[in-house]
Parts: structure tokens; sequence; C-alpha cells
């Protein structure tokens, strides 16, 4: 459970850095806007490192466990 919860915070993160990326262009900010980018890169590379755990334990668990299963 704890690889879905990170992945929906690194989703929220990367949602709300794209968010503040279009607000500080509009503004006109470039130096917030860098480093808000760079923020919102990292929170990226965070939430893909967390799918791919995910779906290589997700693979694992189909391809060993017994029919059925087990959570």
């Amino acid at each position: 459970m704890r690889i879905k919860e990170e992945l929906l915070y690194s989703i929220i993160g990367f949602v709300f850095t794209i968010v503040f990326i279009l607000i500080f262009s509009v503004t006109n900010n470039w130096k917030l806007g860098i480093a808000i980018s760079m923020l919102g890169v990292f929170s990226f590379g965070i939430f893909v490192v967390n799918l791919s755990i995910y779906l290589e334990k997700l693979w694992k668990k189909k391809k060993f466990a017994p029919e059925g299963g087990e959570e």
C-alpha cells in the first residue's frame, strides 16, 4: 500500500508543479519559474521510479503468486 500512496503524492506534486509553472510563466518571474520547474522534474522522477517499483511488484505477484493471489 505504501507504493500506491507515494504514487498518489507524487502525481499531486507534479500537477501542482505544472500549475505553478503556468502561473509564473504568466507573471514572467523566470527565476522562480526555473526553480519550480526543477522541483517538477524531481517530482516526476520520483513518480517514474515509484511507478516502476509498483509495476514490478505487481508483475512478480501475478507471475509467482498462486491462483487468486494474496493481498
